[in-house]
């Protein structure tokens, strides 16, 4: 899928002739609902940067970026099974501005244990994936697209909270907001969280719903395993420790 772009939409913030650059911006799409709260679309966070008009023309400032999806569901056994599907995107530069191009990664399934964020491990999930195959190491910029815990996330970035347990956000990745329900004809994020949520739950409704409960454990045991809901790392230190995940 292939979403365009303006990438010159910087905002210039100008005092006494002096550029300021904030400490901290939220870049929020949202609409008003009648008698409701309003419909959050997405959320950036930016730290120390130059705030942008556009949404999808500050996802540029990352390497490289993915969406994580997790639908947990309960199967006809008594199983919960958490769904986890991953796109990634890559940036083309086009005659009209950029091209995102987002593609369905990978897909897993595990068991869920009575977590109480199956999410949350699943966005650790990727990230120990991505420790492991060396990509931190060089210092790449991350972005990870979620959908759940809106409240915490500008919490997670900032390390002033732990993901799950005693687990922080890696310095150089960054968590994004969107959701699949809305905004996906318009920004790049709400596009790659709508694929995501859509091919797991295809995998739910057209695979998974219909096997046995054996045939469940054997499904789960051959897909990657992208997380593991009981093999969480014990000792991910907070920032300004050493230690690796």
């Amino acid at each position: 899928m292939l979403v365009p772009f303006d990438p010159r939409s910087t905002i210039r913030l100008i005092s006494a002739g002096l550029v300021l650059c904030p400490r901290k911006t939220t870049l929020e799409t949202y609409y008003k609902r009648p008698s409701k709260h309003d419909e959050i679309v997405n959320r950036l966070f930016l730290l120390d940067e130059m705030p942008y008009y556009d949404p999808n023309a500050a996802l540029l400032r990352y390497d490289e970026l993915y969406a994580v999806d997790t639908n947990t569901l309960v199967h006809s056994s008594g199983r919960t099974l958490s769904i986890t599907s991953i796109c990634s995107c890559e940036f083309i530069l086009g005659t009209g501005g950029f091209l995102c191009d987002a593609r369905i990664q990978e897909l897993g399934c595990a068991l869920n244990y009575e977590l109480e964020h199956p999410e949350g491990l699943a966005w650790l999930g990727i990230i120990r994936r991505l420790r492991r195959e060396g990509r931190q190491g060089q210092a790449a910029r991350q972005g990870i697209i979620v959908d759940s815990h809106l409240d915490a996330i500008g919490s997670y970035n900032e390390l002033r909270a732990p993901v799950v347990g005693n687990l922080y956000l890696p310095d150089n990745i960054d968590l994004i907001f969107a959701t699949g329900d809305s905004g996906c004809d318009q920004f790049t994020s709400n596009k790659m969280m709508a694929a995501c949520d859509s091919y797991s739950r295809r995998a739910w409704k057209e695979r998974l719903r219909a096997m046995s409960g054996d045939e469940i454990d054997q499904q789960v045991r051959a897909w990657p395993r992208l997380v593991d809901l009981r093999g969480t790392p014990s000792s991910w230190r907070p920032p300004g420790e050493d230690g690796a995940m």
